[in-house]
Protein backbone atom coordinates (compact mmCIF):
# COMPACT_ATOMS: atom_id res chain seq x y z
CA UNK A 1 0.00 0.00 0.00
CA UNK A 2 1.13 3.62 -0.74
CA UNK A 3 2.21 5.61 2.12
CA UNK A 4 -0.37 7.80 1.75
CA UNK A 5 -3.45 5.92 0.99
CA UNK A 6 -4.25 5.38 4.59
CA UNK A 7 -4.62 9.13 5.33
CA UNK A 8 -7.10 9.21 2.23
CA UNK A 9 -8.72 6.04 2.77
CA UNK A 10 -9.58 8.32 6.90
CA UNK A 11 -10.95 11.41 5.16
CA UNK A 12 -13.12 9.16 2.96
CA UNK A 13 -14.89 7.28 6.37
CA UNK A 14 -14.79 11.12 7.73
CA UNK A 15 -16.76 11.67 5.19
CA UNK A 16 -19.57 8.90 6.15
CA UNK A 17 -19.11 9.47 9.60
CA UNK A 18 -20.02 12.87 9.18
CA UNK A 19 -23.38 11.82 7.12
CA UNK A 20 -22.11 13.03 3.78
CA UNK A 21 -22.39 9.32 1.63
CA UNK A 22 -22.90 10.89 -1.64
CA UNK A 23 -19.45 13.05 -0.96
CA UNK A 24 -17.97 10.11 0.50
CA UNK A 25 -18.65 8.61 -2.69
CA UNK A 26 -17.70 10.57 -5.47
CA UNK A 27 -14.08 11.22 -2.92
CA UNK A 28 -13.56 6.69 -3.25
CA UNK A 29 -14.51 6.73 -6.55
CA UNK A 30 -11.89 9.44 -7.52
CA UNK A 31 -9.47 8.00 -5.14
CA UNK A 32 -9.76 4.59 -7.02
CA UNK A 33 -9.15 6.39 -10.14
CA UNK A 34 -6.54 8.00 -8.58
CA UNK A 35 -4.76 5.14 -7.45
CA UNK A 36 -5.67 2.02 -9.84
CA UNK A 37 -3.47 -0.35 -8.65
CA UNK A 38 -4.65 0.12 -4.88
CA UNK A 39 -7.08 -2.71 -4.36
CA UNK A 40 -7.90 -1.16 -0.99
CA UNK A 41 -9.01 2.26 -2.64
CA UNK A 42 -11.70 -0.63 -4.84
CA UNK A 43 -12.78 -2.25 -1.73
CA UNK A 44 -13.23 0.95 0.22
CA UNK A 45 -15.49 2.37 -3.05
CA UNK A 46 -17.45 -1.22 -3.10
CA UNK A 47 -18.46 -1.78 0.45
CA UNK A 48 -19.87 2.09 0.27
CA UNK A 49 -21.60 1.29 -3.06
CA UNK A 50 -22.83 -1.71 -1.74
CA UNK A 51 -24.38 -0.01 1.49
CA UNK A 52 -25.78 2.65 -1.00
CA UNK A 53 -27.67 0.09 -2.62
CA UNK A 54 -25.37 0.79 -6.37
CA UNK A 55 -25.13 -3.19 -6.17
CA UNK A 56 -23.71 -3.53 -10.02
CA UNK A 57 -21.09 -0.90 -9.35
CA UNK A 58 -20.09 -3.08 -5.83
CA UNK A 59 -20.00 -6.32 -7.71
CA UNK A 60 -17.52 -4.38 -10.58
CA UNK A 61 -15.34 -2.75 -7.73
CA UNK A 62 -15.35 -5.79 -5.87
CA UNK A 63 -13.90 -7.86 -8.81
CA UNK A 64 -11.43 -5.11 -9.34
CA UNK A 65 -10.15 -5.14 -5.61
CA UNK A 66 -9.36 -8.74 -6.02
CA UNK A 67 -7.74 -8.75 -9.59
CA UNK A 68 -5.16 -6.98 -7.80
CA UNK A 69 -3.93 -9.78 -5.48
CA UNK A 70 -6.68 -12.48 -4.36
CA UNK A 71 -4.79 -13.50 -1.50
CA UNK A 72 -3.88 -10.07 -0.01
CA UNK A 73 -5.14 -9.30 3.86
CA UNK A 74 -8.47 -7.67 2.78
CA UNK A 75 -9.41 -10.83 -0.10
CA UNK A 76 -11.63 -12.69 2.54
CA UNK A 77 -13.13 -9.05 3.20
CA UNK A 78 -13.49 -8.12 -0.32
CA UNK A 79 -15.08 -11.64 -1.04
CA UNK A 80 -17.56 -11.80 1.71
CA UNK A 81 -18.73 -8.54 0.39
CA UNK A 82 -18.99 -9.68 -3.27
CA UNK A 83 -20.90 -12.42 -1.93
CA UNK A 84 -23.48 -9.96 -0.35
CA UNK A 85 -23.81 -8.39 -3.51
CA UNK A 86 -23.87 -11.47 -5.89
CA UNK A 87 -26.71 -12.42 -3.10
CA UNK A 88 -28.50 -8.57 -3.61
CA UNK A 89 -28.30 -9.58 -7.40
CA UNK A 90 -30.38 -12.26 -7.40
CA UNK A 91 -26.77 -14.34 -8.59
CA UNK A 92 -27.09 -16.92 -6.12
CA UNK A 93 -24.56 -19.50 -7.72
CA UNK A 94 -22.17 -16.93 -8.42
CA UNK A 95 -22.72 -16.05 -4.51
CA UNK A 96 -22.02 -19.95 -3.64
CA UNK A 97 -18.94 -19.92 -5.61
CA UNK A 98 -17.51 -17.09 -4.13
CA UNK A 99 -18.88 -17.84 -0.57
CA UNK A 100 -17.18 -21.30 -1.16
CA UNK A 101 -13.44 -19.63 -2.05
CA UNK A 102 -13.75 -17.27 1.03
CA UNK A 103 -14.06 -20.26 3.30
CA UNK A 104 -10.97 -21.94 0.87
CA UNK A 105 -9.22 -18.46 1.96
CA UNK A 106 -10.32 -18.50 5.53
CA UNK A 107 -9.17 -22.05 6.84
CA UNK A 108 -5.98 -22.14 4.43
CA UNK A 109 -2.34 -20.45 6.13
CA UNK A 110 -1.98 -17.79 3.83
Amino acid sequence: MRPELPLLLAHGHALIAAGRDADALTYFRALERQYPQEPRAALELALLETRLGFTTEAIAAFERALAHDPETDDAIRALEGLAQALIAAERHDEAAAIQAETARLAGSDR
